[in-house]
């Protein structure tokens, strides 16, 4: 499957990323929050030129320009997007002032001009190829600029996961869009409900996650990203904040781990922690957690396999790789490997309503996309 989330998006005329935004203050503390895990403060963007690739609708991008950038470019190549983003932007006419607008793809982008930030946020783990649209990306930074983007890996996304696949062997793929997203959304909703700071419109939730097919496309990893840009970037912030560094500032150099290095160590003990978002594990090997990648892949790999090709007996390869996952997860917590099973005995006999009112598995969410910024060298 090589889709691309612009390619639903222009298919269906939609841009599923709208938020509720009537609270604009705490939308935008929200942000500001965000970017400080990014290591950047609000007087860091203004005057400065920014560009954010992808911005959807445009909801977090009213943050942004509301700090003033000297420029700032919104590059969006989804029509529909880039409709909401002016519908949006004419209810603030001080912010609309400040964005320019460009409809295209990143590969036709014709300016030469480099930015200090570039902003990239749930478009990586939507493409065909992440590694290259990253690569591009990295050249619109400019000396001592910063990258932000989002990573996705197979961890992170497992729960996600299991709701699509359970999804996918609900509906009938001929339907309409509005078709599958009336029968699923009462499934789900439940489940939805337990995400506190959740603003974003369910229905837009589950057409993006559990029916995009760019959602069971490819990803790319906290350390995965760190590989492709390493040669010019190093990292600098993330949210979840997990990666520390307890060496005295004046031995690093002399330390034989680089910036990055640490980076990519930190991320595999603590990958595990990306399945559930609301505890945080002790640190594991990075063996243990390599072989919990590597089960949560393929079963993502298989489920990807049966919404190709719609074949029944690979349901039972899905389900068998699943109690492997279980298994890996049983050795560090139970309750989280009961909640993984409730999903799993839903799945094995296509119990709506097991599903609807799972206690354990309704509550498990991972940590979906992580921010991650890079600040160029030279």
């Amino acid at each position: 499957m090589n889709s691309s989330h612009v390619e639903f998006y222009r298919k269906h005329n939609i841009s599923p990323v709208r938020q509720d935004i009537q609270d604009l203050d705490r939308h935008f503390r929200n942000r500001e929050f965000l970017y400080r895990q990014m290591g950047i403060l609000p007087m860091f963007i203004t005057g400065k030129r920014v560009i954010e690739v992808g911005p959807g609708s445009g909801f977090n991008s009213l943050y942004t320009a509301s700090l003033r950038p000297a420029r700032y470019v919104l590059m969006e190549p989804n029509r529909a997007g880039v409709s909401d983003i002016r519908n949006l932007f004419s209810d603030y006419p001080d912010l609309l002032e400040v964005i320019g607008i460009e409809e295209c793809m990143l590969s036709d982008y014709r300016d030469d001009s480099r930015f200090d930030f570039v902003f990239c946020e749930g478009v990586l783990s939507g493409v065909p190829v992440p590694g290259d649209f990253l690569r591009l990306l990295c050249d619109l930074v400019t000396s001592r600029g910063l990258l932000v983007i989002t990573c996705v890996d197979d961890i992170s996304y497992f729960a996600e996961a299991l709701r699509r696949f359970f999804a996918q062997l609900l509906i009938d793929p001929a339907s309409s869009l509005e078709e599958k997203t009336n029968l699923l959304l009462p499934i789900f909703l439940p489940h939805l409900a337990n995400l506190k700071g959740m603003n974003r419109r369910p229905d837009d939730w589950i057409i993006d996650n559990l029916i995009n097919p760019a959602s069971i496309g490819r990803m790319l990893s906290i350390a995965e990203a760190i590989e492709v840009v390493e040669k010019s970037f190093d990292i600098y912030g993330s949210s979840p904040h997990f990666i520390v560094d307890w060496r005295w500032y004046k031995e690093i150099l002399h330390s034989g781990l680089s910036i990055n290095e640490n980076g990519k160590s930190l991320y595999w003990q603590n990958v595990h922690n990306f399945l559930d978002h609301s505890h945080v594990f002790p640190q594991r090997s990075e063996t243990e957690n390599r072989k919990l990648l590597s089960l949560c892949r393929s079963s993502r790999d298989k489920m990807r396999e049966f919404e190709n090709e719609r074949n029944q007996d690979v349901v039972s390869e899905v389900c068998s790789l699943i109690g492997e996952v279980i298994s890996n997860v049983s050795e560090f917590s139970t309750g989280l490997a009961d909640a993984l099973r409730e999903a799993l005995d839903a799945i094995v006999g296509l119990n709506v309503k097991g599903m609807t009112d799972s206690r354990r598995f309704g509550r498990l969410f991972g940590r979906g996309q992580q921010y991650v910024s890079f600040s160029r060298r030279e």
